[in-house]
């Protein structure tokens, strides 16, 4: 104390400062419990082997273990989020002064292999929908829910947060918030959209219908979890014979991710699309920062050919509020109406022609 200097702060303390970080830089909970769960880990892997816990004494070894133990414990995915985690946590102390050098300098992110996704087959997906047979309030919700993740693709998370407000039955598109808080329009059939108009007719005289949530239950909004049990229940109803998968009773069907391995639809198959727009199903993710085309697709309303297209910008001199609202729908007066719709890539796998 005499020379005024204080001691070196470990994990556990710069862990705390980095989540009030991350908590300014208004991220989600989820990417602030994934990052901060990184540094507990390898603050008490670092405990139990005996390894310092001081950030300016950790080594390169050091993190090069910890992720080894993560890949020893866990599958590739889980130890590339710790990896990720930790590298957002090091450059943020050597932001702050905390360090001199990242231990992490000159480190590579563990490989995660291509696996197959398991979904189930068409068969499948109607004996599920038949399970929600019925006219009273859960079976219309659960038809609706069901049928919105088969069409979209939707995280659980993302259909447990949609609101009333981000439904657009008549365009047939939802509004939702994906990872990273960023907004999507994803586009949906006239069977879901019908099946939606069912639900909010019945959710109508619910008793939690005051509530801004499009999804509610018992107990008034329904939970990420609460869309989970749903599709389990149902499959509890009417028997599926499911793809096995460890630690997933969804087998990672709908609820969780797209059903994306079923094949383009019946209206996409002819003519096949051009040989740019199957690269882009093939490699989309990586061009979602890129080309506004690369997630777009142009319908001719005409029952043409699905051509690749670009997201358009409102017309200056349209006046038509619908366009300058969503402008990758097309949507505009009839006196300059086009003549196709600019929809999501999603629909190659949606299923459904849009109306």
């Amino acid at each position: 104390m005499g020379d005024g200097s204080a001691p070196a702060p470990d994990l556990a303390v710069l862990n705390a400062s980095f989540r009030r970080t991350l908590r300014a830089q208004n991220k989600s909970d989820r990417t602030v419990e994934a990052y901060t769960d990184a540094v507990r880990l390898l603050a008490d892997f670092c405990a139990a082997g005996g390894h310092p816990l001081t950030v300016s004494v950790l080594k390169r070894e050091h993190i090069e273990l910890f992720i080894a133990d993560q890949l020893a414990r866990w599958k590739p995915a889980t130890a590339n989020n710790r990896y990720r985690g930790l590298q957002s946590f090091f450059a943020w102390a050597l932001a702050e002064g905390e360090l001199e050098a990242s231990p992490m300098a000159g480190m590579r992110p563990p490989q995660i292999p291509e696996t197959p996704v398991p979904v189930l087959t068409e068969e499948q997906l109607r004996r599920l929908l038949k399970a929600c047979d019925g006219r009273d309030f859960a079976a219309r919700r659960d038809t609706a829910i069901i049928r919105l993740l088969i069409d979209t693709g939707l995280r659980r998370g993302e259909c447990a947060g949609i609101m009333l407000d981000d439904l657009d039955l008549d365009d047939q598109v939802v509004t939702v918030l994906g990872k990273g808080r960023r907004p999507r329009v994803l586009a949906y059939g006239r069977k879901t959209a019908l099946a939606l108009d069912r639900y909010l007719r019945v959710r109508a005289g619910h008793s939690h219908a005051g509530l801004p949530n499009l999804w509610i239950g018992r107990n008034g909004a329904m939970t990420p979890s609460g869309v989970f049990q749903v599709v389990v229940a149902r499959r509890a109803a009417e028997p599926v014979d499911r793809p096995q998968r460890r630690h997933d009773p969804l087998g990672r069907v709908p609820g969780r991710r797209r059903p994306r391995h079923l094949g383009r639809p019946a209206w996409a198959a002819s003519p096949p699309a051009p040989p740019l727009v199957r690269g882009l199903l093939a490699g989309g993710r990586r061009h979602r920062r890129g080309s506004d085309a690369a997630g777009w697709l142009e319908v001719p309303l005409d029952g043409g050919p699905v051509r690749q297209g670009h997201r358009r910008a409102a017309s200056p001199s349209c006046p038509c509020p619908a366009r300058a609202r969503r402008p990758d729908l097309g949507k505009c007066r009839p006196a300059c109406r086009p003549t196709s719709r600019i929809l999501p890539i999603s629909w190659i796998d949606s299923g459904a022609r849009p109306g």
